[in-house]
């Protein structure tokens, strides 16, 4: 008959005592709720930097349009003028501007009671 050789075993660890387990238990669900509020943190401030970072970009863009539409408007006063004087010309393009943004105005007032939002 072979003899037969003994393995020893590795010592097989106790189970933790329910009050042990409760305790890593509530430890790790501490961590967990610190981890998610520190996400929740760095996942706001990311979007405040990329909406700070648009409206500095739709700010420069609005006063590049700003400044062309200025030009825009005395070139075509000055257009005017070689037809009529110089301040009747001035008055005309200030009409036409005038009119385009009291349409625009009635449009959106109009818009904004169909969709019956007061905003009040």
């Amino acid at each position: 008959m072979a003899s037969l050789t003994t393995i020893p075993r590795e010592r097989i660890p106790e189970a933790p005592s329910v009050s042990d387990a409760a305790e890593r238990t509530l430890e790790a669900a501490r961590r967990l709720a610190e981890d998610w509020l520190e996400l929740a943190r760095l996942e706001a401030a990311s979007a405040l930097r990329r909406s700070l970072v648009a409206a500095g970009l739709l700010g420069g863009a609005l006063a590049l349009l700003a400044l062309g539409w200025i030009a825009a408007a005395v070139a075509a006063a000055l257009a005017l003028a070689r037809v009529l004087e110089l301040d009747a010309s001035v008055a005309c393009v200030a009409l036409a501007h005038a009119v385009a943004g009291g349409a625009l105005l009635a449009l959106g007032r109009k818009r904004l009671a169909a969709s019956g939002d007061t905003g009040q």
